[in-house]
């Protein structure tokens, strides 16, 4: 399954629990324009609108370019919302298993990397084994996101 059928499932996961959302048309690589996958919000939560960039993987880490990284925080800024990143563990090869399904933290306490990379950048990597410090979907229905919101970085 490619990475926006999983965000597809991401959508309709958000909309069976009555938030509103706004999927990009193009985010990504697909712009050069500072855009989330996917904009989310409910009323009554005590967060405000989620920025939300969707990845899904089979390892037990993955690398988000700096450069990606930025491009959220500076729309998510320029619109008070909270850039959060959106992890989908898949399960093994051939199987049909996940890990737990969707995992949601703000960018601001995702681990970085020490090293720089080539680009001259650094890279975050969220790991799967740092699941239990994440937001399920159950925890954003009750207004809890980790760590908690006004985490944005203002520049």
């Amino acid at each position: 399954m490619n990475g926006r059928r999983y965000e597809r499932r991401l959508v309709r996961a958000f909309e069976d629990r009555g938030w509103k959302t706004l999927p990009s048309g193009s985010s990504g690589s697909g712009t050069d324009s500072d855009r989330p996958d996917l904009l989310v919000g409910k009323s009554g939560l005590p967060v405000p609108p989620l920025a939300i960039e969707a990845k899904s993987t089979r390892q037990d880490a993955y690398t988000v370019r700096e450069g990606e990284a930025d491009q959220l925080r500076r729309w998510s800024v320029s619109f008070d919302a909270e850039p959060v990143l959106a992890f989908y563990w898949v399960g093994p090869a051939g199987g049909n298993t996940s890990y737990g399904g969707w995992w949601f933290r703000s960018l601001a306490a995702v681990r970085r990397s020490p090293a720089v990379n080539g680009s001259g950048g650094h890279h975050l990597r969220p790991r799967r084994a740092d699941r239990a410090a994440w937001a399920s979907l159950d925890d954003l229905d009750n207004g809890r996101l980790v760590p908690p919101h006004n985490s944005v970085e203002r520049e």
